[in-house]
Formats: C-alpha cells, sequence, structure tokens
C-alpha cells in the first residue's frame, strides 16, 4: 500500500510544498527533506512518471536486474546514476537503457528527499521494488511495491499540489 502526506505554504507569488512524505508499506520517504518550489516538483514528479515507463522498452534488463539482490541492485544503480555515470557490465548481451535514471524511484532535483536514495525496479513477475539506504544506518533494504499503485499515488500527489492556490 502506498500513501502520503504532504503540508504547503505560500510566500509572495510561490508555493513552497515543506514538506511531502510518502510511505510505501512501513517505509517512509521524506522525513528530512527541505521545501522545494510546487512547480519544480510537478516537474520531477512528470519525469519520474515517464522514466518508470520507459522501464517497459527494457524486458530483458529488467529480468537481468531481478536476479540481483538488493545489495547488488543498489550498488549498480547508485554507480550508474551518481557514481561513475556509467553501466559496468563486461558483456551483457540485452538492450541496457543509456540512462540508468529512469530507474531513480523519487522525485530528483527537488529538496525535499535531500540524501535519500531509492530506485525502483519494475518487474517482470509482479514483483517490483524500491531499493534503497536507509537513513542514519547507510543499510540497504527493499520493499515491495505495486507499480501502478506508485504510479498512481505520484499523479495525486501532483494533482494535490497543483491545486494549491
Amino acid at each position: 500500500m502506498t500513501s502520503f502526506t504532504l503540508q504547503s505554504g505560500i510566500a509572495g507569488e510561490y508555493v513552497f510544498i515543506d514538506e511531502l512524505v510518502i510511505w510505501v508499506g512501513d517505509v517512509y520517504f521524506g522525513i528530512d527533506g527541505t521545501p522545494t518550489e510546487r512547480n519544480v516538483l510537478v516537474s520531477e514528479i512528470r519525469i519520474l512518471l515517464r522514466n518508470l515507463e520507459r522501464q517497459q522498452q527494457y524486458q530483458e534488463f529488467l529480468q537481468f536486474l531481478s536476479a540481483k539482490s538488493g545489495e547488488e541492485l543498489y550498488s549498480i544503480l547508485s554507480d550508474a546514476c551518481w557514481g561513475s555515470g556509467e553501466w559496468k557490465f563486461e558483456t551483457l548481451k540485452v538492450l541496457v537503457p543509456s540512462d540508468p535514471h529512469m530507474f531513480v524511484a523519487l522525485p530528483a532535483a527537488t529538496e525535499l528527499f535531500d540524501g535519500e536514495r531509492a530506485f525502483l525496479i519494475e518487474s517482470t513477475t509482479e514483483r517490483s521494488r524500491i531499493v534503497y539506504r536507509k537513513v542514519g544506518t547507510n543499510e540497504i533494504a527493499e520493499v515491495e511495491v505495486q507499480l501502478c499503485e506508485y504510479s498512481n499515488m505520484w499523479r495525486e500527489v501532483m494533482s494535490r499540489i497543483s491545486g494549491i492556490d
């Protein structure tokens, strides 16, 4: 199950999202974030949703990733997104996406999820999962998620914050 809470404020002509906490099961993200401007967040949610849809184009690569443990997945994706910026596979005979950021599970370029790294790997067998680093302990963990439910939650967040005046 996914859910969210948010708090917002208005400063002059700008609407700020002061806090956005999302839950996936009993795991939460966003508790220690810094406010961000509404339009920035809406733009980043759109990118997130587009990226999640793009995963469908790489079914064989998703099967490859699905076979990895949470620790392996986190290491591969963290390095590709924020480390070397490249995939590090010797010989992989499947189509590999050029942009590893399509696996990022939280809106980027906002401070709401500052320091939180999480990756969503869509499953080819209904077991989609979010692999993340626990804030404070740096332990790698994962939580199963229904992709449709997760995407719909972000659409609801976008709708709710777009209506704030």
